[in-house]
């Protein structure tokens, strides 16, 4: 039988990756909205907005599916780990501002009129990708 933290990081491995590969392919679906949703918090020019909606996604679902790649799961669990620090420090510029949307999970959904919850399960993405970057780099991949 498999040690409890081993399964512990395998659920939480793939917890994070449904987590990214879901919010990757709900923005993507629509990234004029989701420039539209980086605007709302007015810290980057159109321009940045624009990039940051088409690149962003694609890079949530490939790090995603990284994971599932014992070669390359230490990269994408840095980027998904410094990832998540950001939207933490977002959501909380749009409290702090008393904006209530985030483009986290594209819009159009309950969660992106919420930007409290979605605080709470940033603050955990990222606490999940850090002890799991943690494990990785303390056991080698794997």
């Amino acid at each position: 039988m498999k040690n409890p933290r081993s399964i512990i990081r395998i659920i939480l491995l793939v917890v994070v990756g449904a987590v990214f590969f879901l919010a990757g392919a709900l923005k993507i679906s629509d990234p004029a909205a989701f420039a539209g949703a980086i605007d709302v918090y007015r810290l980057t020019p159109r321009a940045v907005s624009v990039i940051v909606a088409l690149y962003v996604p694609w890079l949530e679902i490939f790090c995603a599916l990284a994971l599932c790649s014992a070669k390359f799961r230490s990269g994408a669990l840095a980027i998904l780990a410094a990832s998540s620090v950001v939207f933490v420090a977002l959501h909380i510029v749009a409290l702090a501002k008393g904006l209530d949307t985030c483009g986290c999970f594209g819009p159009d959904n309950w969660l992106s009129e919420h930007p409290a919850p979605m605080l709470v399960i940033c603050v955990l993405l990222a606490a999940a990708c850090a002890w799991l970057l943690a494990r990785e780099v303390k056991t080698g991949a794997g």
